[in-house]
């Protein structure tokens, strides 16, 4: 009888601990209205695909390299310096 009362004790003891660390760390958890107020702010597709359309037109648009190197080859000559 004895050892069943101790068994008993150890069980509840357990479950009170969990409870106390439970509640400890239920109110860093987010509700409802703060994961939907979350997830209305993310982006939605449409955004997505302008940012990734912007994105195709600046790499599209960039200067490449051999372009870079005839600038930085052209060389000014005497004739278009005198207006």
């Amino acid at each position: 009888m004895k050892l069943s009362f101790k068994a008993v004790h150890q069980v509840l003891y357990h479950h009170i601990s969990l409870i106390n660390e439970i509640q400890q760390v239920l109110p860093a958890k987010a509700n409802k209205s703060d994961v939907h107020a979350q997830m209305s702010a993310k982006a939605n597709l449409l955004d997505m695909k302008k940012t990734m359309a912007e994105v195709a037109a600046n790499i599209e648009s960039r200067v490449t390299y051999d372009d870079a190197k005839r600038m930085m080859d052209d060389r000014v000559s005497r004739q278009d310096m005198h207006f």
